[in-house]
């Protein structure tokens, strides 16, 4: 598995992608419901919605020995992470300042 600047990862749950995942599933959500369109899909995108963001609330956050709570940057869903930062987007530090509303 690779990350967005096509590195090998060393976790397989990659926090950045997902949270950008999460993000683009509300506002999907938010548009099928604006345009009253896609009532199908719209039961399945929430379903999705809802895995993913237990699935990072669970694995995702993370405690720092300094910062405390934090984003992990990748996670095994067994309790190991790593911490570190990509230059490339979607990237942890610049989720505040992108479209990504995190959990």
């Amino acid at each position: 598995m690779f990350r967005p600047s096509d590195d090998a990862t060393i976790y397989p749950f990659l926090i950045p992608s997902n949270l950008f995942a999460l993000s683009s599933l509300r506002n999907l959500r938010t548009m099928l419901a604006a345009l009253s369109v896609g009532k199908d899909l719209d039961g399945a995108a929430f379903a999705l919605e809802n895995e993913l963001n237990a699935a990072l609330l669970e694995h995702a956050i993370v405690t720092h020995p300094v910062f405390g709570e934090v984003f992990a940057y990748e996670a095994d869903g067994f309790g190991n992470h790593t911490f570190m930062d990509d230059a490339n987007v979607p990237e942890p530090s610049g989720a505040a300042l992108s479209a990504v509303s995190p959990l």
